[in-house]
């Protein structure tokens, strides 16, 4: 798929992207919907290094999956953050490492 940029898009087709361009992604999902896109086999009970990460987490599998093969890293006081909003940045940073571009 070729993504062009949304001022180069017509407008009937803007309309119908717009709601899915502006939304709010979790750090959380984005590894859960990068890794499925990817077919990135996620690995149960590695060691978390992210001090708010808690094993009953629904997305621990999918962190500490992504810490280990270099997808993410956390900040540098050792915490992962869930809950932060990701950028497009930070995203086309996740995509890149986790399709190896």
């Amino acid at each position: 798929m070729i993504v062009t940029p949304i001022h180069f898009t017509p407008p009937y087709v803007r309309s119908l992207l717009f709601p899915l361009l502006h939304f709010e992604l979790k750090l959380r999902k984005s590894l859960k919907i990068l890794f499925l896109a990817a077919g990135i086999e996620v690995k149960k009970n590695l060691k978390n290094s992210f001090s708010d990460i808690k094993a009953n987490d629904w997305f621990y599998d999918f962190v500490t999956t992504g810490a280990e093969v270099g997808v993410v890293n956390g900040y540098l006081d050792k915490t992962f953050k869930p809950n932060n909003p990701v950028t497009r940045n930070e995203f086309a940073i996740m995509v890149c490492k986790t399709f190896e571009l």
